[in-house]
């Protein structure tokens, strides 16, 4: 198995996470501040897994995965800034546009902090999480799908 191959499979093993976890919380969102204030602790602890594995892909694609990618490819991209490397994604179309991607290390960031006396922006940002999801489960899918 190859460097890339094996970054593949441990982006999988995180997207297998997310599927769950959407899989499990579907019914609930989109959620707002009273759906965030009534949660249940099975809610809570999928909600926990969608958003430390939503964090830890899109950490894991922009570090390590893309580098791989383009190596594979024989690509120079050690001068290359993370958003020209997204730029250079778009062109590929592995990545619709790369605003999303930005908007994707936006929420990323957000997740980072709770806002426990303010239930609607935690609602704002766990409702992007949960539609960002499969657009960076497409993103893993293409890169994997263009690296053969």
């Amino acid at each position: 198995m190859n460097k890339l191959e094996e970054i593949i499979k441990i982006a999988y093993i995180h997207a297998a996470k997310i599927l769950l976890a959407q899989q499990r919380l579907k019914n609930l969102f989109p959620v707002n501040a009273s759906k965030i204030s009534k949660l249940v602790e099975e809610e809570f602890l999928f909600i926990e897994l969608l958003t430390s594995r939503f964090s830890k892909l899109q950490d894991f694609i922009g570090t390590k995965l893309i580098d791989a990618f383009f190596e594979k490819k024989g690509e120079i991209f050690s001068d290359m800034t993370l958003i020209d490397k997204v730029n250079k994604l778009e062109r590929l179309n592995i990545i619709d546009h790369s605003s999303t991607w930005l908007k994707m290390r936006e929420v990323r960031n957000h997740l980072a902090h709770e806002y426990p006396e303010h239930p609607e922006i935690t609602a704002a940002h766990l409702n992007q999480v949960f539609t960002l999801s499969p657009q960076l489960l497409n993103i893993l899918n293409n890169i994997k799908n263009k690296s053969k």
